[in-house]
């Protein structure tokens, strides 16, 4: 059976360290699961719309199991504070669950698409619990979210 090879040299040329480290692919691949999961939102070329958009997503999948963990809430918390939004917002957003046409993946701006799969991957970690559900539900989301370069449908 062949294997699948791993470019080490990584996307930002760091051939040496990524020898003595496997994982740097990993930790450093700009479309990793685990970049996506560790890496800060960088909120100073965003809108406050772009900004609360993604608050709104990472909220809805704190409630997709309709129970929101102290864990969970402090994830939005920090993440509102990330993003640099009140935290009034973000306690409004765990008091009740944002409605379905604040979080239509199909209404979301190409740019921020990526940018909203790393956010929902971040709140479905949030409680250090991952189930089946909700990784369906991101399946889903995923495929609703356009591709970079795709342009929306009016």
């Amino acid at each position: 059976m062949a294997q699948a090879s791993l470019n080490l040299a990584g996307p930002y040329g760091h051939g040496d360290e990524a020898a003595e480290k496997p994982w740097w692919p990993l930790r450093h691949a700009s479309c990793s699961v685990a970049c996506m999961l560790t890496r800060p939102v960088c909120h100073t070329d965003l809108s406050v719309v772009a900004r609360l958009q993604l608050l709104r997503f990472a909220a809805s999948f704190v409630w997709a199991d309709l129970d929101v963990a102290d864990t969970e809430r402090r994830f939005v918390l920090g993440l509102a504070r990330e993003l640099a939004l009140d935290d009034a917002t973000a306690r409004a957003l765990l008091d009740r669950p944002p409605p379905p046409q604040d979080v239509d993946p199909t209404r979301i701006d190409p740019s921020l698409a990526d940018a909203v799969r790393a956010i929902s991957l971040r709140a479905i970690a949030a409680d250090g619990r991952v189930h089946g559900s909700e990784m369906a539900m991101f399946d889903l989301l995923d495929e609703l979210l356009p591709r970079p370069g795709e342009r929306q449908t009016p």
